[in-house]
């Protein structure tokens, strides 16, 4: 990955595994990817395909929770759909 993909990026533990990960879109912005720092250095721990690719950046938001806080994201695909995760 080079640094021109991954523009619009995000970190948290999005899951729930206790360990932090760097949300990024792959450069052909057909998924979201997850990195983690490892003893190697760093590693893509899992990929959420998308249905078409992104036409907006990703956005995150702190959603308070009571006693946890969590964390919602946001995008809109070339084909309009709003997708967002909470």
């Amino acid at each position: 990955m080079d640094g021109g993909c991954a523009e619009a990026k995000h970190a948290g533990d999005f899951d729930g595994d206790g360990n932090v990960e760097l949300l990024v879109p792959s450069c052909d912005r057909q998924s979201l990817v997850a990195l983690r720092r490892s003893e190697d250095g760093i590693t893509e721990v899992w990929q959420l395909s998308l249905s078409s690719p992104l036409a907006t950046n990703l956005v995150a938001v702190e959603i308070q929770d009571g006693v946890e806080n969590r964390i919602g994201l946001g995008v809109v695909t070339t084909d309009g759909q709003l997708l967002i995760w909470q």
